[in-house]
């Protein structure tokens, strides 16, 4: 069997970063495409190439992903992980980079996807498609709960040779974050406590179920959402309340 060939949008940093080190490690030949380089020597690994793009910039988009294809062949697994870095609730920013980027790679890389038979695409998405938290805009919730949407229309659009799903992750401890929940101790162990597995996530566990979601052990999965949260939103909040006070 040939080198699978995947790429990941948003590659360079926490989750996206865990993606790309979890496709290594299975012998993917793994492209990245991001706004700016890696924070650390993670992806200095000779099976690992780094495209610069800014996903609001068709032009240079669009050169990266005929690039990579030309360069490195045909795709079988694309993982979407881009966040939008801007600055305030920014309708258009969080719109562009979340919804048309995703679109458009998707519309430029579909033939490539599907040419083996055997494609995925994955959307790591996020718990606000269907709640709501004061520490974020209207647009962030819209637009993630957009591209839940979007990834299960690509499950019909795509079949039967692309299958397409999203990874939802809950509270995850990312290593930029670790010195605040150091420093902030009493927060972490009470995040702890009201997740039924009684810890925050970390980047491999997103990873691993994008790496399966990926993988042929997932070849009759399609247009679902898989969410890697240890049991944080099951709880009723009545419930809740009431056991951390008991």
């Amino acid at each position: 069997m040939s080198q699978p060939h995947s790429l990941v949008i948003g590659g360079t940093r926490g989750i996206g970063q865990a993606i790309v080190c979890d496709f290594v490690r299975e012998n993917h030949l793994v492209s990245v495409i991001g706004r700016r380089p890696p924070l650390t020597s993670t992806l200095s690994d000779s099976t690992v190439k780094y495209w610069a793009a800014d996903l609001v910039e068709p032009d240079g988009l669009a050169r990266a992903l005929d690039e990579l294809v030309q360069q490195r062949g045909s795709i079988q697994n694309l993982v979407f992980c881009q966040r939008y870095r801007g600055d305030g609730d920014n309708w258009q920013g969080e719109l562009e980079v979340t919804l048309n980027a995703t679109h458009y790679v998707v519309d430029r890389l579909s033939a490539s996807l599907a040419k083996q038979g055997n494609g995925a695409m994955v959307f790591v998405g996020s718990l606000l498609s269907s709640f709501v938290a004061s520490s974020q805009g209207a647009s962030y919730h819209v637009a993630k709960a957009a591209a839940l949407q979007l990834m299960r229309y690509y499950a019909v659009a795509l079949a039967p040779n692309v299958r397409s799903n999203v990874v939802t992750p809950g509270l995850v401890l990312k290593e930029e974050a670790r010195e605040y929940y150091t420093q902030n101790q009493a927060l972490h162990d009470l995040l702890k406590r009201i997740t039924p597995l009684a810890r925050m996530a970390c980047p491999r566990d997103v990873a691993d179920a994008v790496s399966f979601l990926c993988s042929p052990r997932a070849s009759f999965i399609t247009g679902q959402e898989l969410i890697v949260d240890g049991g944080l939103s099951l709880e009723l909040a009545q419930s809740l309340a009431m056991r951390l006070t008991s």
